[in-house]
């Protein structure tokens, strides 16, 4: 498999002594809560979407004891472990640990409301536990154990499950919005495009677009993108040509036209971002993002101390339709609460730990295991667009999964068994 990613050289010498450390009963509780979340949450979500109430109510009473009981699950199993941190929590985990203990003083000092700060500080401490044990159980994440294969098909199960209410109730004549969370599709599709299995990479990225969420399905083009960069390099060489070509003679235009005319819901979505630059409506185009991030501006200029240190965990902007506890884009919200110094480089530094830990793992990990990889950078793309980056416990088990198996390849040659 032709991959840019791939020249590095492999490991010299060779370990065959097994990799596996069977995970405690908290990590393994904390997996099946993820595993229930995958399964059952975009059905949950669907219902939001329809304007079913009752089943908008259980959705959100699944996130927030997910929250809770993750944090909990992980942070015990975190503890509990012995022996060396790695490299990768020391860097990442410190500043994740550094920025909760800032987070804290700065809301004490700035009389945050506790109970609307304490989900922001719980994201804190989950990232920080879920990458510790992580990076502990890498080997039976990344190899050993059946994590992976049951993430990929419970998640692609639900999602579809999820998509197929949102259109049945669609074609009932019921107000559906079509912005259903398909995150949950990610490694499937990661993996249908790395190990070349069109049925499964189609039937995922079908499930993706039908879902109609422009973040979700934003990434999963930078996925598509990136795949055809590290395997099919004049694939993607000739995408930018056609888009490029299309750009220069004017058939964005028509696409917008048809657009606009279309019935399919899911296109006319993405009809507020075609036509003449003063034709975008970019606050339906981005569901008001663009608004938060306007007034988030105006505020860091009427305080520009705020804009260094940060407003805190509890930290609200103040919009036409109300306050609203945080910001839709992740480095925005994370440069909201603490500043934009620690704020930034925080979520920078993940996303630079992600790319290292990635690339040095890609000598040592099968095809199938390689798509862990594509499903995080996908997973960080959504975070542009949703406050994520802190909650979503798939990205920091990837990552620490990455960052154990890189700081195990002195030891280990390609792993390619399970």
């Amino acid at each position: 498999m032709d991959s840019v990613l791939a020249r590095e050289p492999p490991p010299a010498r060779e370990d065959t002594r097994t990799l596996e450390v069977r995970p405690d009963i908290w990590f393994r509780l904390g997996l099946y809560l993820l595993y229930f979340n995958l399964l059952v949450g975009p059905s949950l979500h669907a219902m939001k979407t329809i304007r079913f109430t009752q089943g908008a109510a259980y959705g959100a009473g699944l996130f927030y004891f997910s929250l809770i009981a993750y944090t909990l699950l992980f942070l015990a199993s975190a503890v509990t472990r012995r022996g060396p941190l790695g490299k990768s929590f020391l860097i990442l985990g410190g500043a994740l640990i550094v920025t909760l203990y800032y987070a804290v003083g700065l809301t004490i000092y700035m009389g945050g409301d506790w109970f609307d700060v304490g989900g922001n500080l719980l994201r804190l401490v989950l990232a920080a536990a879920v990458l510790r044990s992580a990076v502990h159980y890498s080997a039976w994440l990344m190899v050993d154990g059946p994590f992976f294969g049951r993430v990929c098909t419970l998640g692609l199960v639900g999602v579809v499950v999820g998509v197929v209410i949102i259109w049945i109730a669609n074609a009932l004549g019921a107000s559906v919005y079509f912005g259903l969370s398909t995150e949950g599709a990610f490694p499937a599709f990661a993996v249908g495009l790395i190990t070349g299995s069109p049925g499964t990479s189609i039937l995922s990225g079908a499930a993706i677009f039908l879902g109609g969420k422009r973040g979700p399905i934003v990434a999963a083009v930078a996925m598509l993108f990136l795949w055809m960069v590290l395997f099919r390099q004049r694939w993607a060489l000739l995408f930018l040509i056609a888009t490029v070509g299309m750009a220069l003679s004017g058939s964005f235009g028509k696409v917008y036209e048809q657009a606009l005319a279309s019935q399919h819901p899911v296109v006319h979505r993405f009809s507020y971002f075609l036509g003449a630059p003063g034709e975008i409506d970019w606050r339906r185009g981005t569901a008001g993002r663009n608004v938060e991030v306007e007034h988030l501006v105006q505020r860091w200029k009427e305080r520009p101390l705020e804009f260094v240190f940060g407003a805190g965990a509890g930290g609200v902007i103040q919009v036409e339709s109300g306050e609203r506890s945080t910001v839709h884009v992740s480095p925005l919200a994370l440069m909201f609460f603490v500043g934009a110094p620690l704020g930034g480089f925080l979520y920078f530094l993940i996303w630079g730990v992600f790319v290292l830990r990635w690339r040095q793992t890609w000598a040592i990990l099968n095809a199938r295991r390689q798509a862990v990889g594509l499903a995080g950078f996908g997973l960080l793309v959504v975070t542009l667009s949703v406050f994520t980056i802190l909650q979503n416990p798939l990205i920091w088990l990837f990552l620490g999964g990455l960052a154990g198996m890189s700081e195990r390849r002195s030891g280990a040659t390609r792993l390619d068994h399970a």
